[in-house]
C-alpha cells in the first residue's frame, strides 16, 4: 500500500490517535507475541482489526496541522531525534517502527510516553506539562 507520507516519523493529532487507539481489538485467539504472524488472517477474519487499521490509516493519510511536519534523523543505531515543525499542544508523533518496550522518549530531557498504534508503530504523545 503507498501511503502518502511513508517517513518514519509523522505528525498526527494526539487526540484523534488516542481516538483510533480505543478501537484496537484485543487479539483474541493470536497472542501479542505471535500477532503479526497471523495478522493476514485476523484482518480478513476480524471486522474490529479491519476497522481499526482503517481508522488508523486514515489517520495517517489525514493532513494535520499548517505545515506541521517531523523529521526523524538517526544519530547512531541506539539514538534517533525528531525533530517536529509548528507543532501545537496536541500534536504527537507515530515513529513507523515495531513498538519496543526498550524504547525511551525524551522531550527537552524529560521522559514521554510511547503506545502501540496501528500495526504495531510507536506513538510518542508529549503531553504539554512534562515538556515544560
Amino acid at each position: 500500500m503507498n501511503l502518502t507520507n511513508p517517513s518514519f516519523a509523522q505528525a498526527v493529532d494526539r487526540i484523534q490517535a488516542a481516538n483510533v487507539q480505543k478501537l484496537e481489538p484485543h487479539a483474541g485467539s493470536c497472542s501479542r507475541k505471535i500477532l503479526r504472524k497471523c495478522r493476514r488472517r485476523i484482518i480478513s477474519t476480524d471486522s474490529e482489526e479491519a476497522n481499526y487499521l482503517s481508522m488508523y490509516i486514515q489517520l495517517i493519510e489525514k493532513p494535520y496541522g499548517t505545515n506541521t511536519s517531523a523529521t526523524m534523523i538517526m544519530d547512531d543505531p541506539d539514538h534517533y531525534s525528531i525533530y517536529v515543525k509548528n507543532a501545537s499542544v496536541t500534536t504527537a508523533v507515530i515513529v513507523k517502527m515495531t513498538h519496543d518496550s526498550g524504547f525511551t522518549a525524551r522531550v527537552n530531557g524529560k521522559k514521554v510516553p510511547i503506545t502501540s498504534i496501528g500495526p504495531d508503530f510507536m506513538l510518542i504523545s508529549p503531553i504539554l506539562r512534562e515538556i515544560t
